[in-house]
């Protein structure tokens, strides 16, 4: 399988509206040299807590030191699953086992249950979409599911008794974390995680394995190893300050683990956060905040562990002085022209679009942040820019390799997660035009003498969201939150103007961005979350205000499946949670 360079990005000119420092940075980024860089680290594979993936993090620890940032290392322990080999082969009912039958290639996933010789019974997961729900019986027995290894469709077949799942991707397969537990799994978390062994197989086989259950019935043996224990795993933090810096900082963060070489994943993205903050450290004088670099570990393996614990572990500091979380994740891919709908919480999303366009020339629409990558920071309150920033553009057909968002993307490359993310796949130019993006992105975060928010988006973002459960509930249309939220509006536009004068004129407006901040530490939890300040929520699909759009029970009550006055139990206590957000916004905006 092969890609076409010809349609990656072309060289851009920088905007020559732009100021002369901003213009000036932007132009000092160089595809050869992220290039060059991201061979360097991607030269090994980088398992959570391997000694290989201590070395890359080496690599960017003596880039950023030479840059003046004050490096810092921390170790902490994490639940890590490294997947081993894994083989399965197909049998006819009542045929005996031998190590000579008919071989499917697959490989297992982090999280899943280790199996030795298992013998299934196997039954296509498709038959369900012939008859009516749940038509099919699964109990005890080995499934057919098309799709990726997540934890959904994992969870999904679980419940209703599967004991092995073979997942069937696109022509290759696709490394995965079969567990929505996010971070090291607390005692409660721990009968979250799979129970059953689970594999993947490529297209191809799962054709040739339907083939044989349509002929007659079949079992499949499946031996897999995976390895879930306790490790201890090395987060790398770098902090550049200047004379002008406060206590206010700014997170850019990305994950350093790999599934195999992981070029694109995630190399490229640490090239970029390498060559930024050696560009920021060149201009030093201007910033009003600090900038803080962390690398994490415990991305692929251990689901966002790294970036939970140092959220755990510097609980009061990011709460107090943290601004934004700026992501980096698998960046200048071959193709990946699709940035429109790239994450960005709703007060940065004016920045993101300033970013795209004078790195990218691109319009941004932007998406809601999601419950993927490490994103660990959303319940403290702290407003989000980026993840994934460059995808496909849409495709047609098959199984699309994950993208942020289903609708607009075309997902991160047929070759994520998978042997193939290597050198090849990547693009200069598309990786220095990304760079160009977090480049002009950062700078703004970091030298702009008030945060670039715009909070009147926030308050309208959290009101949508409010308008859509008044319609769904009548307890929450009873509540008429919706009125004070539209209460709200001049005292948050206020601020918004004070934020913009400030800018206009260069001058700090402490209390503008006091309230700014505050604002969004009030509502981005409640908005973004189930869990708040002192939790993880699960990386399964999130809407936003769950606690009043998506609260626990709502699907079974709708089927008859539990008694709806648990749901309104459920209801009462979010709109409490959700009043007492409004109140803290009352507050700061009436002064």
């Amino acid at each position: 399988m092969s890609s076409n360079p010809d349609a990656a990005a072309r060289p851009l000119a920088l905007d020559s509206t732009l100021d002369s420092p901003e213009n000036a940075m932007l132009g000092e980024l160089d595809g050869g040299a992220l290039l060059e860089l991201t061979a360097a680290l991607s030269r090994e594979e980088r398992p959570s807590g391997s000694a290989a993936e201590r070395r890359a993090m080496e690599l960017a620890a003596d880039r950023l030191d030479a840059a003046g940032l004050a490096v810092r290392w921390f170790e902490h322990d994490a639940f890590v699953s490294l997947p081993g080999p894994a083989r399965m082969w197909i049998l006819g009912r009542g045929e005996v086992a031998s190590g000579d039958g008919e071989q499917v290639r697959c490989i297992t996933h982090a999280m899943a249950a280790p199996v030795r010789t298992g013998r299934f019974p196997l039954v296509d997961g498709a038959a369900d979409a012939d008859g009516p729900p749940a038509a099919i019986s699964v109990a005890g027995k080995a499934v057919i599911v098309d799709g990726l290894a997540a934890p959904v469709p994992v969870r999904a077949w679980e419940a209703r008794g599967a004991a092995a799942l073979v997942f069937v991707n696109d022509d290759e397969r696709h490394e995965m974390i079969a567990s929505a537990v996010w971070g090291s799994p607390t005692v409660d978390d721990i009968a979250q995680l799979p129970s059953v062994p689970i594999v993947s197989v490529a297209a191809a086989d799962g054709a040739r394995l339907r083939d044989r259950l349509s002929r007659r019935e079949v079992d499949v043996v499946i031996d897999a190893e995976v390895d879930t224990r306790w490790r201890t795993l090395p987060v790398l933090e770098a902090t550049l300050d200047g004379p002008e810096t406060g206590d206010d900082l700014v997170l850019l963060s990305g994950h350093v683990d790999s599934w195999h070489l992981g070029a694109m994943d995630n190399a490229s993205a640490n090239a970029v956060m390498i060559a930024v903050s050696e560009a920021l450290g060149r201009r030093r004088r201007h910033l009003r905040r600090r900038l803080r670099v962390c690398f994490w570990s415990g991305h692929s393996h251990a689901r966002y562990a790294g970036s939970a614990w140092y959220a755990d572990a510097n609980w009061e500091a990011l709460r107090d002085h943290a601004v934004a979380h700026v992501n980096v994740d698998s960046l200048g891919g071959v193709g990946a022209n699709a940035l429109a709908h790239a994450t960005a919480s709703d007060e940065l999303r004016g920045l993101g679009a300033h970013a795209v366009r004078v790195g990218a020339g691109l319009p941004f629409v932007g998406s809601p942040p999601v419950r993927a990558g490490d994103q660990s920071f959303l319940g403290i309150g702290v407003p989000s820019l980026f993840m994934t920033l460059s995808e496909q553009p849409p495709s047609v057909g098959g199984v699309r390799p994950t993208g942020v968002v289903p609708a607009s993307s075309g997902g991160l490359g047929w070759w994520w997660h998978t042997p193939e993310d290597t050198m090849e796949r990547l693009d200069g130019r598309a990786l220095v035009r990304d760079a160009r993006v977090y480049a002009a992105a950062l700078g703004r975060l970091v030298t702009e003498p008030v945060v670039p928010y715009e909070p009147t988006a926030l308050l309208d973002a959290f009101g949508a969201a409010l308008a859509r459960a008044e319609r769904r509930w009548s307890v929450v249309s009873d509540a008429a939150l919706g009125a004070r939220i539209a209460a709200l509006r001049p005292g948050v536009q206020a601020i918004d103007a004070s934020l913009a004068r400030a800018r206009s004129s260069s001058l700090a407006d402490p209390e503008a961005d006091r309230r700014a901040i505050a604002l969004g530490r009030a509502l981005n939890p409640v908005l973004r979350t189930r869990s708040g300040p002192f939790g993880h929520d699960p990386a399964l699909p999130t809407p936003q205000l769950p606690d009043l759009l998506d609260p626990p029970g709502a699907g079974e009550a709708a089927r008859d499946l539990v008694d709806g006055r648990h749901v309104d139990v459920a209801l009462r206590r979010g709109l409490n949670r959700t009043l007492a957000a409004i109140r803290t916004a009352e507050a700061l905006a009436g002064g």
